[in-house]
C-alpha cells in the first residue's frame, strides 16, 4: 500500500481497491491461521494415536479414558454456548471493534449491525449440529 494521497482527480476505483487489497491480506492471513489450528490439532492427534499404539495400552484403559472424554465433552459444549451467547450480546461492540480495525466500513456498519440475528441463527445451528450433536438431541427428544 503506497503512502501517497489519494489524488481528488483519481478514480474511485482505484482506491477502493486498495482498500480491498488490504481486506484480502487480513482474509488470507486468518485462513492461514485456521489452516495451521487444524494441521497443529490434526500432527497432535496422529502423535496420540502413535504414542498409544507404542505403548500398546489395554482396552481397558482406553475405555476409561473414552469415559472421561465423554464427561468433559459437555463442559466445551457448555463454554462454546457462552461464547455464542457472548457474541449475541456484545454484537455491537464486536462490530465497531470491526469498524476501528478497517474491516467494517462506516458504509457497512448499519447493515452488518442488522445482520445480528442471522448470525445468531448461524451460530445456533452450528451448536446444535457440532458440539451438542444428534445423538444428544435424540436422547433428549426420548427422556
Amino acid at each position: 500500500m503506497s503512502m501517497q494521497p489519494l489524488d481528488p482527480q483519481e478514480p474511485a476505483s482505484e482506491a477502493k481497491a486498495q482498500g480491498t487489497g488490504a481486506a484480502r491480506r487480513r482474509l488470507l492471513r486468518l485462513a492461514f491461521i485456521g489452516m495451521a489450528w487444524l494441521a497443529g490439532a490434526s500432527a497432535m492427534g496422529f502423535v496420540l494415536v502413535a504414542l498409544l499404539s507404542h505403548l500398546q495400552v489395554q482396552p481397558e484403559t482406553l475405555a476409561t479414558l473414552q469415559v472421561w472424554a465423554t464427561g468433559i465433552r459437555h463442559y466445551g459444549a457448555l463454554v462454546q454456548c457462552m461464547v455464542v451467547a457472548g457474541i449475541g450480546i456484545w454484537w455491537q461492540a464486536i462490530v465497531a471493534w470491526g469498524a476501528r480495525r478497517g474491516i467494517v466500513l462506516p458504509q457497512e456498519h448499519m447493515q452488518v449491525i442488522a445482520l445480528r440475528w442471522k448470525v445468531m441463527a448461524f451460530w445456533f445451528a452450528y451448536l446444535l449440529l457440532i458440539p451438542i450433536g444428534p445423538a444428544t438431541l435424540l436422547r433428549w427428544m426420548q427422556a
